[in-house]
Order: C-alpha cells, then sequence, then structure tokens
C-alpha cells in the first residue's frame, strides 16, 4: 500500500511539471443520444470545433490558471447536436466550439492563484464533502486524494454511457451534475479510467501511437474525394488508410464526427507525412474513447 501511494505521489508531481494546462470543456444540453459529452484539450486549434449550431458557447474549467493548469470547459444553455464538455489546459475564445456571436464559454479551473498561499484547488469544500457524504470513510491507509484525482474522476463520471442515459433528459436542459461514488473502491476505478482518457485525449498517451491501421498505397497523398467502406477510408481513388473501426468513423465528439471532418477540412490539400500519422491518431484515440467508455460502464 505503501509503495502505490508513494507511485501514485510521484504521478502527481510529475503530471504538475509536465503539464502545460489542460481542462474539460462541457456544454449545459445534452439533446442526443450516442455521442461523447465531455473530452479534453490541451490547445485551441480552431473554431468550429465542438458543433456547427448557432446559439450554443462552452466553457472551459483549466485545472491551473497558471502556466501548469487544467479545467473543465462548459456552456449555460445550448441546442447542438451533440454537446460535449472538454478538458483544456489553455484559456479559451467565445466561440470556441461554435463560430457564432452567442457562443458562451465559461472558465472553470482546477486550481486558482491565492496571492498569500500560491495557489488553492478551485474546489467548495462543503460541495466536495457532500460528493462524498454517502461513502464510507477511508481508514489510515487509504491514499491520499489530489486535485488531479478529482478532475479525473469527474472526466470518467460524465463520460459513464450508464449516467447519461439514466439522466439523459436533465442533462438537456441544465448542466451536469457529479454523482457520488458508491465506494472508495469505485472512485479510485474511475480516477483511474479519467486519467486514461485525460491523457488520450491531450494526446500524451502511448497507447496513441500503438495504432492499428495502416495506409498501404504509395501516391500523392491528396484529399480528393472521402468515402467509407469495408473498414477503409478512402482520401482519392487509389488511396485509403485501412483497418478503420466503423464506430471510431462514426463517433462524435461535440457537433462533429472527428474521422470525418478533419480530413474534409483537408480536402484539396496534401497529408503530410506528419498528417498521416496524426489522423491514424486520431482514430486510435476515438476508439479508445468507445473502449474506456464502455468499462467505465
Amino acid at each position: 500500500q505503501t509503495d502505490r501511494q508513494t507511485d501514485r505521489q510521484t504521478d502527481r508531481q510529475t503530471d504538475r511539471q509536465t503539464w502545460h494546462n489542460v481542462g474539460i470543456i462541457m456544454s449545459r444540453t445534452y439533446p442526443f443520444d450516442n455521442w461523447a459529452s465531455v473530452f479534453m484539450i490541451d490547445t485551441i486549434s480552431e473554431f468550429g470545433l465542438g458543433g456547427a449550431y448557432p446559439g450554443n458557447g462552452f466553457a472551459v474549467a483549466p485545472l491551473y490558471i497558471s502556466d501548469n493548469n487544467t479545467g473543465i470547459v462548459f456552456e449555460r444553455g445550448g441546442r447542438a447536436e451533440k454537446n460535449p464538455q472538454f478538458i483544456s489546459d489553455s484559456m479559451i475564445p467565445n466561440g470556441l466550439s461554435f463560430s457564432n456571436t452567442a457562443s458562451i464559454n465559461y472558465i472553470a479551473p482546477l486550481f486558482i492563484l491565492n496571492d498569500k498561499h500560491g495557489r488553492r484547488a478551485n474546489f467548495d469544500q462543503a460541495k466536495l464533502e457532500e460528493l462524498f457524504s454517502d461513502v464510507e470513510q477511508p481508514g489510515e491507509s487509504s491514499p491520499q486524494v489530489w486535485p488531479e484525482d478529482i478532475i479525473d474522476y469527474i472526466y470518467a463520471s460524465l463520460h459513464s454511457p450508464s449516467y447519461r442515459e439514466k439522466y439523459k433528459e436533465f442533462l438537456k436542459t441544465d448542466f451536469p451534475k457529479v454523482p457520488r461514488p458508491e465506494s472508495w473502491a469505485e472512485f479510485w476505478r474511475r480516477v483511474e479510467l479519467g486519467r486514461q482518457l485525460r491523457q488520450i485525449h491531450l494526446m500524451k498517451s502511448p497507447t496513441i501511437d500503438n495504432y492499428d491501421t495502416t495506409y498501404p498505397v504509395a501516391g500523392d497523398d491528396m484529399v480528393e474525394k472521402l468515402s467509407y467502406a469495408d473498414g477503409k477510408v478512402h482520401i482519392n481513388d487509389t488511396q485509403y488508410f485501412g483497418n478503420v473501426p466503423e464506430l471510431a468513423w462514426n463517433f462524435y465528439i461535440g457537433g462533429y464526427q472527428p474521422a470525418q471532418k478533419w480530413l474534409k477540412d483537408r480536402k484539396g490539400r496534401t497529408l503530410t507525412s506528419a498528417d498521416l500519422d496524426h489522423y491514424q491518431r486520431i482514430i486510435c484515440i476515438l476508439y479508445e474513447t468507445d473502449r474506456i467508455m464502455r468499462e467505465i460502464g
């Protein structure tokens, strides 16, 4: 038990040394089924990330309001087909998820600055105690709960298919509420799965480099005409990505299907070697997200 606690403390210290900032992005409403409602990002690369529907905005909850922070991004109210939450390590502009003036992004950081004490975890202590009020008291040998553990628990819980199904009507109209853990064992199980999701979504997990997809045919690598059939994503008449699972091709995050949108945005362009690797990592991320979500239950 002591060795495991030491390993976890080392992991969290390493996290703080290496993270620039990450956060969870979320929206208030969940009007449709079968989509990823929350995801984690560490950079803001383009508008239109979340969905192409007017009247929607998202908010970020970074972990740190400093050079190293992570948080949740969420939106208050919206009508997007596939509303997400994100994890982010950057302060984001309005319009992150929708390129319209009605988008409002809220930031809820995990850590905030404190003039006297450096920085502190951005939790309402009463709400945190309420979250654990129905959980048996931990023993003296129980692991210490770090702020990063809380955000990983939240991230996993908001990706739970059973949670989404049970509360889908409520989630269509209001902010997501974090469910209480049934036990400390369940809390730590979700912490680990949330940690895996966070690292995968920030493209910092070595898992995403072990992709099974292929790109077997040489050519000019020009994205011309997209189609999907029998596990192949064709980008032109001769070239394709192979071994692409259908669930990854159709997977929603926000208002888009990333495996499709990423290529559509590059139509008429020649893919570089880095692009080819990046796309195959995207497929791996989507497949692993589905796998972990099923494991969360």
